[in-house]
């Protein structure tokens, strides 16, 4: 098992490239599919970024799970069930929340948290705090923007900052249950 803060600067780190690969292979995808690149961007943006950021995050969870391959399943179910939940959002909030990145990101990152946090409890002590660590990460997100994120740098920070705080929050579970099993010696 890598040391905490070995794993959150990996995981921040994987998070945050995933995100920028997303954003950079996205046009070429919406051009090679041949489909309206204003109504297609956000829709293979989404894809990509789940796919990608699961991919980063097997070799970065390859320090404390013993089979990291599940990951895969667990990782892009989180992120299905992430936008299941913007989608449920957008049709049951009233009209004037619906729109607001504020209200959609916890939703997102709550979803995430929730089927990430399943994988995780079999592998890390007290992993529903990385779960609540998810939801916190993508809630800052939404406060820090507030509205649409329309800057294509923004879209980077949809992997950076809930990537910090889960990432911080992975590290210090793995950091505490590192050393429980040392002091249990």
């Amino acid at each position: 098992m890598g040391t905490g803060w070995g794993i959150a600067l990996a995981w921040t780190a994987a998070c945050t490239l995933a995100a920028a690969a997303a954003l950079w292979l996205t046009p070429f995808i919406v051009k090679a599919i041949g489909i309206d690149e204003d109504r297609g961007f956000a829709y293979i943006f989404a894809a990509a970024l789940a796919i990608f950021s699961t991919a980063a995050q097997v070799p970065a969870l390859a320090g404390i799970l013993k089979r990291p391959r599940g990951w895969w399943a667990a990782g892009i179910m989180s992120w299905a069930a992430g936008y299941l939940l913007v989608y449920l959002a957008t049709l049951l909030l009233p009209a004037y929340l619906s729109g607001a990145t504020f209200s959609i990101f916890p939703v997102l990152g709550g979803g995430i948290g929730l089927v990430q946090w399943l994988y995780l409890r079999r592998h890390v002590q007290g992993a529903g705090w990385f779960g609540a660590a998810t939801f916190a990460g993508f809630a800052l997100l939404g406060v820090l923007f507030g509205g649409v994120i329309s800057e294509l740098w923004g879209l980077v920070l949809i992997g950076l900052i809930p990537g910090l705080v889960s990432g911080a929050e992975l590290g210090i579970l793995v950091q505490g249950q590192r050393q429980a099993a040392g002091s249990a010696r």
